[in-house]
């Protein structure tokens, strides 16, 4: 089985990894550190932390990000043409590799039977077994997959949304002082824009006009789908290639 085109595909991917991440490596050293805003909610009762100035990641970003997306992708699907091929099939419009969530009723099942029609048996059930819905038995699991987050943020790039780059708050730090204990604190680091909430003190004990939180934390990039959900830093893109290759690796051994 002729899996050129596809590892040409991934080494193209990593070409564009590489250079976006020395772009996000530059970008971050000159970013000055985080600053927050704290006002009282409540009658003292809530106390919010936000972000204010922050700087905007360049939109060429979604652009590199975009290319690296298509490239994983469709080095998978020509994988499942050169399947059809080996198994002595004839690929049709049909012939893709496909990526579910779910097996409701065994549909996921037949899909992936559909989709490569004249491949081996051997490489149909290898493609089954790297499905999301073998190994994700929830949505937070879900949203951690590698496979099904090429397949998704694919898709926004493709057909909705450019997929963008923004920052996110990591090793985040606050205080909780002595009057404040008992109280809930709810973190929200990513994405990060100017007002974003960052942190929230609610029920406090008794209401206080100030709470010294004294928040501080440093800038990161993150992959998001949207401008409300971020998925994966930036600095582990390299966990689709792996993806890919694995998947690559499989087929090569069964074709």
């Amino acid at each position: 089985m002729d899996v050129t085109g596809a590892r040409l595909k991934v080494e193209r991917a990593q070409h564009h990894i590489a250079d976006l991440q020395e772009q996000v490596s530059t970008w971050l050293a000159a970013a000055s550190e985080p600053q927050f805003t704290q006002e009282v909610l409540d009658g003292g009762l809530t106390h919010v932390v936000r972000l204010v100035h922050a700087p905007e990641t360049p939109v060429g970003w979604s652009l590199i990000l975009g290319d690296v997306l298509h490239n994983l992708r469709s080095a998978l699907d020509l994988l499942a043409w050169q399947a059809v091929l080996a198994g002595g099939g004839t690929p049709t419009k049909h012939t893709k590799f496909p990526v579910h969530d779910h097996n409701k009723d065994k549909s996921a099942d037949k899909s992936v039977t559909v989709a490569l029609k004249g491949a081996s048996s051997d490489l149909v059930e290898a493609i089954r077994r790297f499905q999301p819905y073998n190994r994700c038995p929830t949505r937070e699991v879900l949203r951690g997959d590698a496979l099904w987050l090429l397949h998704r943020l694919n898709i926004e790039d493709k057909h909705h949304l450019l997929v963008v780059c923004p920052m996110v708050i990591r090793d985040m730090s606050h205080n909780v002082p002595v009057e404040a204990v008992g109280c809930t604190v709810t973190v929200n680091l990513q994405p990060a824009y100017d007002g974003s909430e960052v942190l929230r003190y609610t029920n406090l004990p008794t209401p206080l006009e100030a709470v010294a939180i004294d928040p501080a934390g440093e800038f990161d990039v993150w992959v998001s789908e949207t401008d409300d959900t971020a998925y994966i830093e930036v600095s582990r893109l390299e966990i689709l290639v792996v993806q890919v290759t694995a998947v690559i690796d499989a087929f090569e051994r069964h074709g």
